[in-house]
């Protein structure tokens, strides 16, 4: 009977140490891939925005995606932005 409780208890060990090394690297992919993303005009100097530009390159006008929400992109008077004005 201890020999069995033993045995579960070394196995829950390991289980929970493996989860704990899976959840850091986990964590720590996120930071590594959110330092390496470019940041685009979108973004503050230090603060992602969270929207992705995309530019339709036929017309230049611009969009903003967030999650799959799509928006023109516009300046403070309303108009689209068009890439190079």
């Amino acid at each position: 009977m201890i020999r069995i409780f033993k045995t579960l208890l070394e196995l829950t060990v390991f289980i929970l140490c493996v989860y704990f090394i899976l959840t850091l690297l986990f964590i720590g992919t996120y930071f590594v891939l959110d330092k390496y993303t470019p940041y685009d005009d979108s973004d503050a100097p230090c603060k992602r925005s969270g929207f992705k530009v995309m530019t339709d390159y036929k017309t230049g006008l611009q969009y903003l995606k967030a999650g799959s929400a799509v928006t023109p992109r516009l300046d403070i008077t309303g108009k689209q932005i068009r890439k190079g004005e």
